[in-house]
């Protein structure tokens, strides 16, 4: 695993490959969703949501970073359910985007929530891009 994505991940033990969240669906206590890493091992993992939003008529923002420790998969599957959703691709960011990246992470936010044409063009691809560091 790349170093940026250790150190994006913080408190706890870093991922080995017997606990990356592509492997946690092998696991008892992991969660049988792929987009959903559960953040505590002492706590069952919350309900699905997203089959609540499926075909939801809203524009949503799904904001990934380079070095985010979700997979890829898991921006895919916001952009599948939400038929209205544009992803905005942060290089150099981890899964805490806003805190990586703040300016960048607000102007995209910003144009989203005011209607504007954000600073970089959203990520069209289903593929991960070339720099991209997580899991996939």
């Amino acid at each position: 695993m790349p170093a940026s994505i250790a150190s994006t991940i913080g408190a706890g033990p870093p991922f080995t490959a017997a606990t990356s969240p592509r492997d946690r669906s092998s696991t008892a206590s992991a969660s049988t969703h792929t987009h959903y890493y559960p953040q505590s091992a002492a706590r069952e993992p919350h309900a699905d949501f997203l089959p609540d939003l499926a075909g939801l008529d809203a524009p949503a923002l799904v904001i990934k970073g380079s070095c985010d420790y979700l997979s890829w998969s898991s921006a895919q599957e916001y952009l599948r359910v939400l038929p209205d959703a544009r992803l905005s691709y942060l290089d150099g960011a981890g899964h805490n985007a806003y805190q990586d990246e703040p300016e960048r992470y607000m102007e995209e936010v910003r144009a989203f929530l005011l209607g504007r044409r954000p600073l970089e063009a959203p990520y069209e691809g289903n593929r991960p891009p070339d720099d991209y560091e997580g899991p996939h």
